[in-house]
């Protein structure tokens, strides 16, 4: 069964591997297309120019159309987009302030009236109370008060003409202005924007039905037709007219946006011109139409620059090639990982269409250097600390041959995209924490400074661009550090990276999960502490990632903290395993791999730290078991497939250094009386075993490595067996030399 497994890892591994190139071709494919359809003016094609014709010269020969094509007829197009914009239906809103200040105005009228009426003995002291308010509001009919003082039920006239006014606003009275309003038909239709209730309602209306001041009085006398309040209609109406407001009002803005949506979205007017068509002939006229359609039919004659585009292709399967071999060199990315080859084709192909569009549609001047304005350090610094420092360079040195295509083979845009990307590897490398970024990003730019000056020194240039370049060159590199910043913990994320922020972040003991370990399996919290220890040591020496060895060695274990006591390290009293049967043990023993696994993937853990977790046992088996149940049952029907871990070889250099220090420092534990010669001998002894029983032939380890591992590993643990001074007990040694002091005493006597 484990033989199959390998199998198929094998057949995945490898499949992988095909994707990722094919994934690669692909999108060398697409940057192919895309330089054709960016760059294709002047350089990839030539457009059949029809020259000596123009619009009112005579026609020097005969021209017949020489394929079939297209040209966009521009009258057809242009009357119909007249007849589209008659459709359009003008915006009017309605003003909601305005709303609610002609009905705070009834208001105060309403209420100054009540106060008023019981003050006063006749209707013209009432009015002469509403002077002031005459005087404040000029359209304020005075008449209108004198009126209602005669009405037995002025209250309810008042309510109804309030209900009115407030339907009136609210359906909208548009301004009369002749400019808005003289060009509209009955029968057309106008859009109202209103406001009910918070949301805003639009309405397709006739304009014979909207509401102006004109048709207000009217619309009042509607409303109370039929009702008990007809007779009274006349004066509904002036209070209604006297308190109502122009509130709806045209609005040209939202009224162009909606013609330039229709005319975005419409498709010019095209005419077919079939081949042989005459199109002018010797002698006469040409006409503004006649020039359309001879214009139309050059451009449409395409004649594809041969020699330019083979050039291209080539210089992209080279590329290609390239590619295929730097991040195939071992250390640059892992080849069974293609989610880190899409991010690197997704990070290309943004600098890349980047690129592009700052050389082809940017007014860039001719002193700027084009690769200032293109961060390449922000991708660079980006891989160096999600992928590789060696997947960065090799980066900076193929996007620095794209700048080197976009620009006309330019050799300066594209030396300062290589040595600016390589800028930003050197400086990130040296980030220990986020706020390093910055640092970095400051280092890069005062380096673009001397890397501009040194080219324009070249060149007989003016201080001023000195200065410009300088500056742009600075904050090439500064704003990258600062993106870098803002983005990385997305992209961390989204791609569950083990970058060094989030591996020193997972290192903290104060986690939840390691002060767990801590309480609940003390053993284990220390031993993962010691294994931490070598491994660190061990990966710096032969070159490997130190630091995930030491975050991995933390983790490993993690799978036995729900289950401590039934492991050796945690057990104080008694071994819990002295009364179960072996196979019961073995399945307790192995389940703790398989529970480290889900709960790295419950505390989202980066997958290499959960494939050290994996990988920390290999195929090993646990022969403690194995032996017990050899003694206790027949032989040919226990096998040791059942009493093996199954989760799978170290197939990096860190699990295996992992498993390696895991077997040491468990074993060296065991050691009576250690001395050095003692764990140089036994470590080397467990690290030929590992050889002999096939658990680390897949991480890439050498035999060189191992002698290095072996000897750090020594020099560790030699550090925590030191043998110490005995220290001697002052009492004893003061009684003693007090005797001796007497007994000198004596024999002097």
């Amino acid at each position: 069964m484990i033989k199959k497994n390998n199998k198929f890892k094998t057949i995945k591994t490898n499949n992988n591997i095909g994707i990722n190139k094919i994934l690669v071709l692909s999108t060398l494919v697409f940057n192919l297309l895309l330089l054709l359809i960016f760059l294709k003016m002047d350089s990839y094609f030539y457009k059949r120019d029809i020259k000596g014709y123009e619009a009112g010269k005579v026609a020097e020969r005969t021209i017949i159309a020489e394929h079939d094509f297209e040209y966009i007829d521009k009258k057809s197009t242009s009357r119909r987009n007249f007849e589209l914009e008659r459709t359009i239906t003008p915006v009017f809103k309605v003003y909601k302030e305005i709303t609610d200040e002609s009905i705070l105005l009834f208001d105060i009228f309403l209420q100054r009236f009540s106060e008023y009426s019981d003050q006063v003995k006749n209707q013209n002291e009432l009015a002469d109370k509403f002077e002031d308010f005459k005087s404040r509001y000029p359209d304020f009919n005075i008449k209108i008060v004198i009126q209602l003082y005669e009405k037995p039920s002025l209250y309810s006239l008042l309510e109804i003409s309030k209900t009115i006014i407030v339907s009136a606003m609210n359906k909208g009275i548009i301004a009369s202005e002749k400019k808005s309003l003289g060009d509209y038909t009955p029968n057309e239709l106008v859009e109202i924007w209103r406001w009910n209730d918070g949301k805003r309602e639009k309405d397709d209306i006739y304009f014979s039905d909207v509401l102006t001041m004109d048709k207000i009085k009217e619309y009042a006398i509607s409303s109370v037709k039929g009702s008990n309040f007809e007779k009274d209609a006349k004066l509904i109406a002036d209070i209604v007219y006297s308190f109502s407001k122009d509130n709806c009002f045209y609005d040209f803005e939202e009224t162009q946006k909606k013609r330039n949506e229709l005319f975005t979205s419409t498709i010019p007017v095209y005419k077919t011109i079939k081949k042989g068509t005459v199109i002018i002939e010797k002698g006469f006229i040409i006409t503004d139409r006649e020039m359309l359609i001879i214009s139309a039919m050059g451009n449409t004659v395409v004649k594809i620059n041969l020699k330019t585009n083979i050039a291209i292709l080539f210089y992209l399967i080279a590329l290609y090639f390239l590619i295929n071999i730097f991040f195939s060199l071992p250390g640059v990315i892992k080849k069974t990982d293609t989610g880190e080859v899409i991010f690197l084709i997704i990070l290309s192909e943004l600098f890349f269409i980047y690129a592009l569009i700052v050389y082809k549609f940017l007014n860039i001047p001719i002193w700027l250097n084009y690769a200032m304005l293109i961060p390449t350090s922000l991708f660079t610094m980006i891989i160096a600390i999600i992928i590789t420092q060696t997947a960065a360079l090799y980066f900076s040195l193929i996007v620095s041959i794209i700048v080197l295509i976009i620009g006309n083979f330019s050799p300066f845009p594209a030396m300062f995209c290589i040595l600016n990307g390589i800028a930003g590897v050197f400086f990130a490398k040296k980030a220990d924490t986020r706020i390093d970024l910055i640092i970095a990003g400051i280092k890069t730019g005062f380096l673009n400074i001397f890397f501009i000056s040194t080219f324009l020194l070249f060149t007989n240039t003016e201080y001023k661009v000195f200065i410009s370049s300088s500056g742009i060159a600075f904050l090439n590199g500064f704003l990258s550090g600062i993106v870098v910043l803002g983005i990385l913990p997305i992209i961390e994320l989204i791609l569950n990276s083990p970058t060094r922020f989030r591996l020193i972040e997972l290192l903290d003991l104060n986690n939840p999960i390691l002060k767990k370990m801590h309480s609940m399996a003390p053993g284990t919290f220390n031993h993962s502490l010691s294994v931490g220890n070598l491994a660190e040591n061990a990966c710096q020496e032969i070159g490997a990632n130190a630091l995930l060895a030491r975050v991995g060695a933390y983790y490993h274990d993690i799978g036995k903290i729900d289950r401590a006591e039934y492991f050796i390290e945690n057990q104080k009293s008694y071994n819990k395993h002295d009364y179960m049967k072996p196979s019961l043990s073995v399945s307790i023993i192995k389940s703790h791999v398989k529970t480290g696994i889900e709960k790295g993937k419950e505390l989202r853990l980066p997958q290499a730290l959960i494939d050290i977790i994996a990988q920390h046992h290999g195929n090993g088996l646990i022969s403690y078991f194995y032996v017990k149940a050899l003694k206790l049952g027949n032989k040919a029907k226990i096998n040791p497939e059942e009493y093996s871990y199954v989760e799978g070889k170290p197939k990096s250099k860190e699990a295996a250094v992992v498993l390696l220090a895991d077997n040491v420092e468990a074993a060296v534990r065991t050691l009576k009386n250690p001395t050095v010669a003692k764990i140089d001998s036994f470590v080397w002894e467990i690290l030929l075993s590992k050889i002999k029983e096939d658990h680390i032939t897949e991480s890439e380890l050498t035999f060189n490595d191992l002698k290095i591992i072996k000897d750090s590993f020594v020099a560790t643990l030699t550090g925590a067996f030191h043998s110490r001074i005995e220290y001697p007990d002052i009492q004893k040694a003061e009684k003693e030399a007090e005797e001796k002091i007497k007994k000198g005493e004596k024999n002097e006597q």
